[in-house]
């Protein structure tokens, strides 16, 4: 320590400058609101061009005349059951068979690989569409449901044979209603 002065004025401002308060960094302010607008405006492009791909498939249908449900899609009894009155109602458990096609026709899951299902209604998981539309259903009818994308696998698709954003066709047959009141 040749210079003690230099050392304690060197060390004097090492310790001044430390003390000196430090700022907070301020967030990057990024909207959400504007970010939830984008995505709204999406969500809505979106819709919009599922219900003209779903409308031109009813349109080549022409034998058919569709029902649209309060839920959202739209479908039509190809085997309907005049004698029953009996629908699904929370808590009966239903025996279903289905197939999924797209709007091309082209079968992505048939009936044969999927099998006899079971479901408790409005108990248990089930893809929304589905769960709404068996309660339209009596035993021994057979009802096409066209399905938007947002009522099937919405925007991630099933990561296998159902594409993003894909508008499905589910043709089911209601075998049983148990428990019914």
């Amino acid at each position: 320590m040749k210079n003690p002065i230099l050392w304690s004025l060197i060390l004097s401002l090492a310790l001044l400058s430390s003390c000196k308060k430090t700022e907070a960094r301020k967030p990057l302010a990024k909207s959400t609101e504007s970010a939830t607008k984008s995505s709204v405006e999406r969500n809505k492009e979106q819709n919009k061009a599922e219900e003209l791909l779903v409308k031109d498939f009813m349109a080549k249908d022409s034998l058919k005349q569709y029902i649209s449900s309060n839920q959202g899609f739209w479908y039509i009894y190809e085997h309907q059951n005049v004698r029953d009155s009996v629908r699904p109602i929370k808590g009966n458990l239903v025996e279903y068979e289905y197939e999924v096609t797209d709007l091309d026709g082209n079968i992505l899951y048939s009936k044969a690989n999927i099998g006899v299902k079971s479901y408790l209604v409005d108990q248990e998981d089930l893809l929304i569409g589905l769960r709404q539309g068996l309660k339209l259903m009596k035993k021994d009818e057979v009802v096409s449901f066209v399905f938007p994308s947002h009522l099937a696998y919405g925007y991630s698709g099933d990561q296998d044979k159902i594409g993003i954003n894909q508008p499905l066709v589910y043709r089911v047959r209601l075998i049983a209603i148990q428990n019914e009141k």
